[in-house]
């Protein structure tokens, strides 16, 4: 208000003074808030099992099985990748020349964190094809490319 026309001639001295008298907020009360609105990592994971029992016991042909196995992969995919919210709606399937999620060798030119199963399937077949995702400069928040093959945990209900 200080540099509004209308108010600049007004004597605003007293506002520090009566804000420096307002109390911070005890941080161990804000931690302690925010720990009440979170979930254990250790109860997180065992959620997806609880899924997968309810889904196993409808049976395969239960549409809501479907929805439970969706479900399952969703929170075991979120517990393992830590990807923001956009990526996770505009990711697509398909072709990895177009898409983010794909099935296809390696790609020759371009390195790619190998983890050791992935290594010892290379090993034993240079052109075996894996799960990886990628996301392009502009798909992701801070711009930067982001390749990476799909951890072993996430295989089995993604092909499911």
């Amino acid at each position: 208000m200080r540099h509004h026309p209308k108010y600049k001639d007004q004597d605003y001295g007293w506002f520090n003074t009566l804000f420096n008298e307002i109390p911070e907020d005890d941080q161990s009360v804000a931690q302690m808030k925010k720990a009440m609105k979170s979930v254990p990592y250790e109860d997180l994971c065992k959620i997806p099992a609880a899924v997968r029992d309810a889904a196993i016991k409808l049976g395969p042909d239960d549409s809501k099985a479907s929805h439970l196995v969706h479900d399952d992969l969703m929170i075991l995919w979120l517990a393992t990748l830590a990807w923001r919210q956009r990526n996770l709606r505009e990711c697509r399937l398909g072709a990895p020349e177009t898409d983010n999620l794909f099935f296809a060798q390696l790609p020759s030119f371009i390195h790619v964190a190998k983890p050791k199963w992935v290594e010892e399937a290379l090993e034993k077949n240079p052109k075996q094809c894996f799960w990886q995702f990628y996301f392009r400069e502009d798909e992701t928040k801070i711009g930067q490319k982001v390749r990476v093959i799909l951890p072993r945990r996430l295989i089995p209900l993604l092909e499911e």
